[in-house]
């Protein structure tokens, strides 16, 4: 390639830079630059405040001629140095806040047959009750507070007891109830009184399963068991009899007492030749009688309550049972009315009459002589039993207190209370009292007067009972 062409080239290529420099120039000068921001208003100038005209100035007084220069006093002598900062002792403890005291009434439910077979009894229980309360209540009550007895009636029948004992223990709220009825009833209501917790005192019912559940039943009167051991005892040893012949009803206390009669009789070395379940009510025992007669027996141990136990006796005298005894099945016979029932025949035939209770003791003399006058009847083992059973919880709320708890906790550790019934020495874990078995007898006071008497006093005996 010559020069010439060359430098052509050269320029060409020259050229077309220069252009291409021209042209990226022109673009970018095109492009649009930043929006600047607007300018602010400027803030006007404060007008200054005028400045304010001097007043006169004031002609100077005359100089004071300066005093005396004061003395300087003593130099106080320092107090003493102050102790050290006590140190403040420990905040005491709040005693605890005390109990509120009870107030009102303590209720007391007593529950009876006031109606039907059994009323005659029921009523007399109550009676007691009653005697009882107004005794506590003229005395001033129980620590000041007074007692309200409530009293109920179940007719001596398990249904209407289980509902009478709900009445008191839930809707009521008594303190403490008694049961002053017979042993089937008290064996329903019992339960109601350990399922509420509520201490109740069983006045003259004998079975033994009564007082059976959770512990909070008393029994005060001796158990049939007891009873029933206790009479064999007697019968034995003290009247003689190896022979015996038994006629119960179909009442659940009279059967236990026979079997535990029956049971100790025998293991003394008696024999009991006759055995017969009739039912409540019977009046007629010619023919059960009539087969006993040839057996030889010295006793017959028979129906105890007094309504069944004189045609017994009045129909052995007539067939001829002479020399053998009799002896009713529970205290039921130890009234009035079986005195005045049986007669001279009572002195013919030789009674072997059970009872809750020393008759012939003079504090219940006294009782049922005040008994009389109150209420113009004579008074029985009901009125007596269930009497003592206020008496006695009334003695342990004022000595523990009111609740369930302390109430039981009293009656657990009872010793020795004297009732009119005599002392009930104390109660057993299973709430059993430990009390003598009480027999009687009839005979001619001086005034030719048919009385009962007081035979023996049997001690009971802890193995006797059944738990």
């Amino acid at each position: 390639m010559s020069k010439s062409a060359i430098t052509k080239m050269q320029a060409a290529v020259i050229v077309v830079i220069i252009l291409i420099v021209a042209i990226v120039g022109v673009y970018y000068a095109t492009l649009p630059g930043p929006t600047p921001s607007p300018t602010p208003t400027p803030k006007p100038t404060p007008t200054p405040a005028p400045t304010p005209t001097p007043g006169p100035t004031p002609t100077p007084g005359p100089t004071p001629t300066p005093g005396p220069t004061p003395t300087p006093g003593p130099t106080p002598t320092p107090g003493p140095t102050p102790g050290p900062t006590p140190t403040p002792g420990p905040t005491p403890t709040p005693g605890p806040t005390p109990t509120p005291t009870p107030t009102g009434p303590i209720k007391i439910g007593v529950i009876g047959p006031l109606t039907g077979v059994e009323a005659w009894l029921g009523l007399d229980s109550m009676r007691g009750a009653e005697f009882a309360v107004e005794e506590i209540n003229a005395a001033g009550g129980i620590n000041g507070r007074m007692v309200e007895l409530i009293e109920y009636d179940d007719a001596n029948d398990p249904t209407q007891n289980v509902a009478m004992s709900r009445k008191a223990a839930y809707s009521d709220v008594v303190t403490a109830g008694v049961l002053a009825s017979g042993s089937d009833t008290c064996l329903a209501g019992a339960a109601v009184w350990n399922e509420a917790a509520i201490p109740c005192v069983v006045a003259w019912a004998g079975h033994p399963d009564i007082t059976r559940g959770a512990g909070w039943i008393y029994r005060i009167a001796p158990l049939g068991p007891v009873i029933g051991r206790g009479l064999a005892t007697y019968i034995y040893n003290n009247f003689g009899a190896r022979v015996s012949a038994c006629i119960a009803t179909d009442d659940a206390y009279e059967i236990e007492v026979k079997d535990r009669f029956i049971e100790e009789f025998e293991a003394l070395g008696g024999t009991n030749v006759y055995e017969k379940i009739v039912e409540w009510g019977q009046k007629s025992y010619e023919a059960l009688l009539t087969e006993i007669l040839p057996l030889g027996v010295d006793v017959i141990v028979g129906p105890g309550d007094y309504s069944m136990s004189i045609p017994c006796v009045i129909q052995m005298s007539g067939l001829g049972f002479r020399d053998v005894g009799y002896c009713p099945l529970g205290p039921s016979s130890s009234v009035q009315e079986f005195i005045n029932g049986v007669g001279e025949i009572g002195l013919e035939v030789p009674m072997i009459v059970d009872a809750y209770e020393d008759i012939t003791a003079p504090d219940l003399i006294a009782h049922d002589l005040a008994y009389r006058e109150k209420y113009g009847i004579v008074s029985t083992y009901g009125a007596w039993l269930t009497y003592d059973s206020v008496k006695m919880l009334a003695q342990v709320i004022a000595n523990y207190g009111t609740t369930p708890e302390q109430i039981k906790k009293g009656l657990s550790e009872l010793k020795d209370y004297p009732g009119i019934t005599g002392t009930i020495a104390e109660f057993s874990p299973g709430g059993e009292c430990l009390r003598a078995v009480i027999v009687l007898g009839l005979e001619k006071n001086a005034e030719g007067t048919i009385i009962f008497v007081k035979k023996a006093e049997i001690p009971s005996r802890l193995e006797w009972l059944p738990r």
